[in-house]
């Protein structure tokens, strides 16, 4: 909508709270034309008003000043009629995955977010090739991007088979402390025998909070042969330990790590250990 600038604009409440703007927000609002079919119809009349806009969630379209430019590129892709060569079904499959590359490329949570979605509506439809994955591969690596962006966006790639056990294992390499931990979190799903000797490697980890988030990430058949390296904190005497220990151990549920829980159920230094071990071996019969 291309018209006057308003001095005032005016939000009321419609099945939701108010939003919550200050002036000197800039704000992205999708405009719906009134039309006789819209129950805002006859008020929108009354008022002099034409449009209408829908917000899903208060400040959904609140836009900070550096992500303008992805926004006013996006909104006048969708905006810009099809041309000539542009009309086949071919071409506009083609200008929609220009538009989702671009997207994904943001540095906006918010427009990443709509990305992965709209990718997740898409499905099979649009095909990427080797360079246009290696461009996103690039970004799940960007330590300049946050590492809860980078994550998604690795495991939509991971989803579809489009990288393999390398991409995960360049973050389990190289991330700091802080978001290893959210990356070990992030294997769930995507579990594999390749992850076991790196993720093995941080049970040795100073911070305890990254010991117990490398046993828990272990707990998964794809880990068997693990077991071993979870012992010492089976027998810890930090009782968290002992719980990641035990949940890992179920997890892997092999022959030997039944074996190891059997003993620890019969013989931990810890009552509560031995009867939690007890009730969840006797719960997975």
């Amino acid at each position: 909508y291309k018209g006057e600038a308003l001095s005032r604009v005016e939000f009321f409440q419609d099945a939701h709270g108010h939003a919550h703007y200050q002036a000197a927000d800039t704000a992205v609002l999708f405009l719906q034309q009134l039309n006789e079919g819209h129950q805002l119809y006859r008020n929108g009349q009354l008022g002099g008003e034409a449009y209408v806009s829908h917000q899903a969630r208060n400040t959904e379209h609140r836009v900070s000043a550096g992500d303008l430019d992805d926004y006013q590129w996006i909104l006048n892709a969708y905006a810009a009629p099809p041309t000539a060569n542009k009309s086949s079904m071919q071409g506009q499959t083609l200008r929609v995955k220009e538009i989702l590359l671009r997207m994904l490329a943001s540095r906006s949570a918010d427009i990443t977010e709509s990305a992965l979605l709209d990718w997740e509506t898409i499905g099979q439809a649009i095909q990427l090739d080797d360079a246009e994955i290696g461009t996103l591969q690039a970004l799940t690596r960007d330590s300049t991007r946050p590492i809860n962006m980078r994550l998604a966006l690795l495991r939509s790639l991971s989803r579809r088979k489009l990288v393999g056990e390398d991409a995960w294992i360049y973050l389990l390499e190289r991330e700091n402390d802080k978001d290893l931990l959210l990356v070990l979190r992030s294997t769930q799903g995507f579990e594999s025998s390749e992850f076991t000797r790196y993720i093995v490697n941080l049970l040795d980890h100073p911070t305890a909070d990254l010991v117990e988030g490398a046993a828990r990430a272990l707990g998964h058949p794809a880990y068997s042969g693990a077991e071993n390296a979870l012992t010492p904190l089976l027998n810890a005497d930090d009782p968290r330990l002992n719980y990641a220990a035990v949940s890992a151990l179920l997890g892997i549920n092999s022959q030997h790590s039944r074996a190891l829980l059997q003993d620890a159920a019969a013989n931990h230094s810890n009552a509560k250990i031995r009867r939690l071990i007890t009730a969840r071996i006797n719960v997975i019969g």
